[in-house]
This record gives structure tokens, C-alpha cells and sequence, in this order.
């Protein structure tokens, strides 16, 4: 098979990140002007703040979210003949409720979610993915968070999926057992899972290519591959072909157009 160069992309990237999540660079507009000769659309997914601020690093404030409301309506105003789609990347609070999701969307007029299990809670414990030291128990919990957030039914997509083994070079029978759960949710809420290209920036397990291996045995299981870009320059890199090559040698084929599209038609229906 032919590799995929940074040249040759024409996915929609749907998670694009900016200056306003505190950890990026970047106004939307910036990163549109990338994507000219690549795609049609863009989606951008900064990090999703709450009213209570409720944080686990550097997150975007609930009051910037105007701000950031207005920095897309900018970037559709200069780059006209593009797609911009408005999006979040935001975690599953259940203690929040699906409504509260739902008013979110309507409130700053919001195209999408992209759900990601940044942390899981372990009774008094919040742990990150990208600072816990992995144990069969602290994984567990990641797959769980995972679950809850796909059978909430609020999202688009599943971001980095597989994050929780950022720190798990291997994998063991039960461990895969574990992946099927999360594959066979997917496929029950017909939710795509992504492969994440900043996990190749940053040199860490995930992407975990036995987890993909895994999800193309599967069957049925829709996938996306997205950049994560948090610099100008990232959007359509060599990481950015290496997970659209590594979904491709691992037998899944990426639906981005598919799930850009279908976000695009919830708009204009």
C-alpha cells in the first residue's frame, strides 16, 4: 500500500484546536487559511469549559466562551466560501445531565461535540490520562468514563479513544477485552472513534495501533482520523498522514467527509 502524504489529504479535520483553551495558539481564521487545497471545512473543537469553571488544567473560562463564539463568526466572515463548524471538546458530567448539553449547543449556537475522557474519578482521585501511572485498576476506570460518555448519546465522536494507554506500550488479553467493550458501544450508538494524531506529536502509546488492529477486526465500527492541532502547522502534517496511514493499514477506512457532512446538514435541517 502506497503511503498517504501530508500533500494528499482531503479529510475534513474536526478537531482543531485555539488560542482560547490556554495550552494553543492560534486564531480560527489561522488555521483556515491551512486548509485551503485540502478540504472544504473545517471543524474546531476547543476545550469545553462548564458555569462552575470545574477544571482540570489549562481549559478555556466559561465567560471567554463568547469571545470564542466570535472568533468562528470572524473566521466565516474572511474565509466565506469555507465550512467552519462549531464545536466543542468537552468531557461527559453526568452530574450535569444530557439537557444541560443540549442548552449548551443552542446557547453559543454550536454544531458539534467531540467527547474525550481527559480524567476519571476514582473515589476522591481525579487522574489524568497524561499523568497517571497506568494500573489494570486506573485503566479500568478510563474504559468505564469511556463507555458512560458513548451511551450519553451527546456526541459526534469519541476523541483519542485510546488515550488511556498513553503510558501502556503493551497489552494483554484482558486489556482487549476491554477495547472490544468500548468498540462494541461504538458500533450499538453508531458513534465514530478517532485516531488522534497528537499522540504522535508527543511520542506517547496512543495512538495504540493493537487497539486499531482490533477495532478493523471488529466490524462495523466507524472511524475518524483527526490532528488535534494546537499550532498553526499542524492541521494536515506527517502526523496528520501517519494516523490516516495507520488507519488504513489496520482496516479502517476514515468517514470524516461522512461525519462533516451529516454535522453540516443537522445545521442548514
Amino acid at each position: 500500500m502506497e503511503r498517504v502524504k501530508p500533500e494528499d489529504l482531503k479529510l475534513v479535520n474536526l478537531h482543531t484546536h485555539c488560542q482560547f483553551c490556554g495550552h494553543s495558539t492560534g486564531l480560527p481564521a489561522d488555521y483556515c487559511a491551512e486548509i485551503i487545497g485540502h478540504a472544504d471545512s473545517i471543524g474546531f473543537s476547543d476545550h469545553g469549559p462548564y458555569p462552575d469553571d470545574f477544571g482540570f488544567g489549562d481549559r478555556m473560562k466559561y465567560a471567554m466562551m463568547p469571545e470564542y463564539s466570535a472568533a468562528l463568526d470572524a473566521a466565516q466572515e474572511q474565509y466565506k466560501d469555507l465550512n467552519i463548524l462549531r464545536g466543542l471538546e468537552i468531557e461527559w458530567r453526568k452530574d450535569l445531565g444530557k439537557d444541560f448539553y443540549q442548552e449548551y449547543r443552542e446557547k453559543f449556537r454550536l454544531d458539534y461535540f467531540a467527547g474525550s475522557a481527559h480524567y476519571t474519578e476514582m473515589g476522591d482521585k481525579r487522574l489524568h490520562f497524561a499523568g497517571f501511572i497506568p494500573d489494570k485498576k486506573s485503566i479500568r476506570s478510563f474504559v468505564d468514563t469511556t463507555l458512560a460518555m458513548i451511551e450519553s448519546e451527546v456526541y459526534d465522536f469519541i476523541a483519542h479513544p485510546d488515550a488511556f494507554m498513553n503510558k501502556q506500550a503493551t497489552t494483554d488479553s484482558e486489556l482487549e477485552s476491554w477495547f472490544n467493550e468500548i468498540f462494541c458501544a461504538a458500533k450499538q450508538y453508531n458513534i465514530p472513534l478517532e485516531v488522534n494524531a497528537n499522540g504522535i506529536r508527543g511520542k506517547r502509546c496512543y495512538p495504540c495501533r493493537r487497539f486499531w488492529e482490533l477495532a478493523g477486526a471488529y466490524g462495523g465500527v466507524r472511524v475518524i482520523v483527526n490532528s488535534d492541532a494546537h499550532y498553526l502547522g499542524q492541521v494536515y502534517d506527517d502526523a496528520m498522514a501517519d494516523v490516516v496511514n495507520l488507519a488504513l493499514e489496520t482496516g479502517n477506512t476514515p468517514c470524516n467527509n461522512e461525519v462533516a457532512a451529516g454535522i453540516l446538514k443537522k445545521r442548514r435541517s
